[in-house]
C-alpha cells in the first residue's frame, strides 16, 4: 500500500506565487520583497514538510495498532539467517 500527502492547489499557488514575488523583487531590485517571498515559500514548505511527517506517523501507528491486536509479531528476514 502506498500512501503520499498531495500539494492542495490552495498550497501549490502560494509557493508559485513565493517564488514569482521571489524572482520579481530581484528583477526590480527590492531585496526586501524577495526576501519576504522566500521566507513565505520557506514558511509554507516547512508546514508541507510537517503535514507530510504527520501523516506517515498517524499511518505508522495505526499499523502497529491492528498488528498488535491482530498479536502479530516481526519474523527474522530469511537473508539474515546465519549459515
Amino acid at each position: 500500500m502506498k500512501c503520499a500527502l498531495r500539494i492542495s492547489r490552495l498550497a501549490r499557488g502560494v509557493l508559485t506565487g513565493a517564488a514569482v514575488g521571489a524572482a520579481l523583487g530581484l528583477q526590480l531590485g527590492l531585496p526586501t520583497l524577495a526576501a519576504t517571498n522566500v521566507a513565505i515559500g520557506v514558511v509554507a514548505g516547512a508546514a508541507l514538510l510537517r503535514e507530510s511527517v504527520g501523516l506517515r506517523r498517524m499511518l505508522y501507528d495505526a499499523l502497529q495498532g491492528v498488528a498488535r491486536r491482530a498479536r502479530l509479531h516481526y519474523a527474522p528476514s530469511t537473508r539474515a539467517r546465519p549459515r
